[in-house]
């Protein structure tokens, strides 16, 4: 019984500096609009990416496009529900838009189709689009992961994997982000691989992901950044459809 009530004080100890923390968190950010602060993406290093090209990084590292920094894999949480829109993009791989996905619209932007390529009225690219808002637990940096053309497959899969999940809430659960190398003809490309399930998110990072979950609902999401990373191999990446 003592060490039943010893439990209970270190939960309710624990409990308290969590709401005490988060208070302050709130103090913080309470005179800042979404204007204020940007939220990077998290992206696959292609090729001919800049920062492969000047030998900062390799390609097929995941890409943070805040601190710039690149890893092998990567372990997050899912803080928010995925998004669907569509994104509109030169040929040259260059952002033009990025709208809520609805059947409709998209429907209405595509104008062309070839198998599994679409285009608009102006020979720009269209595509369905997953937008996941993970937590990179080890950093407890948050960022915006989109998925579509080769990677759109990869969201599905991951968006079935989290569903089988019975045991969790998509917040409690950690997964592991990695990539490959897939061929295309004579050339190859960077793509995501399937994310991986590793565990529940550990006590002493339930606080980290609340407080994620409170920046996604003000962060400003500048979708033009999303693909800089990867752009000048979009011709390469385009040619498996």
């Amino acid at each position: 019984m003592a060490k039943e009530k010893n439990e209970l004080v270190v939960k309710e100890e624990e409990l308290t500096l969590a709401l005490a923390v988060t208070q302050e968190q709130d103090d913080f950010f309470s005179e800042m609009g979404s204007d204020d602060y940007n939220v990077p993406f998290t992206r696959v290093l292609a090729d001919m990416s800049a920062v492969v090209k000047d030998g900062t990084h390799k390609a097929g590292l995941i890409f943070n496009t805040g601190s710039g920094e690149a890893v092998e894999t990567m372990e997050v949480v899912l803080v928010k529900r995925p998004e669907k829109t569509i994104t509109v993009r030169t040929v040259d791989g260059d952002f033009v838009a990025s709208y809520p996905f609805t059947t409709e619209q998209f429907a209405d932007l595509t104008i062309k189709q070839e198998g599994l390529k679409r285009w608009d009225g102006e020979g720009n690219s269209v595509y369905e689009t997953w937008n996941y808002y993970i937590l990179d637990i080890n950093t407890e940096e948050i960022s915006i992961c989109p998925m579509l053309s080769s990677n759109y497959s990869v969201a599905k899969a991951w968006n079935t994997r989290v569903k089988l999940q019975k045991k969790y809430a998509p917040s409690q659960m950690v997964w592991r982000l990695s990539t490959k190398e897939k061929p295309n003809g004579k050339k190859s490309f960077w793509m995501f691989d399937s994310p991986r399930f590793v565990g529940e998110v550990p006590t002493e990072k339930e606080t980290v992901v609340e407080f994620a979950k409170e920046m996604f609902k003000t962060a400003k999401v500048d979708h033009s950044k999303a693909f800089e990373a990867e752009k000048e191999d979009f011709e390469v990446e385009e040619s498996e459809f």
